[in-house]
């Protein structure tokens, strides 16, 4: 058992799993695109729109029992992602939005709105428990971003001021959730403060 421990404590040491989160039109992407070319790494891009799309449904706004398939499929496909990252031998992994963040855009939107769904409920709370799996997950700190229509994301910035409110009273509860700031069009400078394995 000791032999197992100090494998699974040396694995630890040499790889991590970082993610950002935040709400909509913060920079998430533009750093995560960034980080794409990096050899260092493997990202993983935000799901919900690929997954969203397949359905035919918009970024949170949409509360018909079918977004909550479209939140469940983007788990799982996000969850699969990640286990497939974990089995190439590159070291680190940086996601573009946690396991979680699906599931927050959904109950935000329905915070007055019991949901009485087994399969969701399950997930849901695996997505809560998956959150130990990152090293560090860093949250954007919202700072007015304009927002701008791609024909997906809410363009509402009371629902971006809200949604921002709304995952920081869920992610701030994590031990391993660190802040960051950043002015808008500096989102790859911002890459200096955050401290990235080598």
């Amino acid at each position: 058992m000791d032999i197992l421990t100090d494998h699974l404590r040396r694995l630890r040491n040499e790889r991590q799993k970082i993610a950002f989160t935040g709400t909509q039109s913060v920079g998430k992407t533009t750093i995560i695109n960034n980080l794409a070319e990096r050899s260092w790494c493997i990202t993983i891009p935000e799901c919900y729109r690929l997954t969203a799309s397949l359905f035919g449904l918009l970024c949170n706004g949409d509360t018909k029992k079918q977004s909550y398939d479209t939140t469940i499929h983007c788990f799982v496909n996000q969850m699969r992602k990640e286990i497939e990252a974990t089995k190439l031998h590159n070291p680190h992994i940086v996601c573009d939005r946690t396991v979680l963040d699906c599931f927050l855009y959904l109950d935000a939107g329905n915070k007055f709105q019991r949901i009485n769904y087994k399969l969701f409920n399950d997930c849901r709370k695996m997505a809560i428990e998956h959150i130990k799996t990152y090293d560090i997950i860093y949250f954007i700190e919202y700072e007015e971003y304009p927002l701008q229509d791609d024909g997906f994301r809410n363009i509402d910035i009371e629902n971006q001021k809200l949604m921002n409110q709304y995952l920081w009273d869920n992610f701030k509860k994590f031990p391993n959730v660190k802040k960051i700031s950043y002015q808008q069009g500096m989102e790859l400078q911002s890459l200096e403060q955050i401290q990235f394995p080598e």
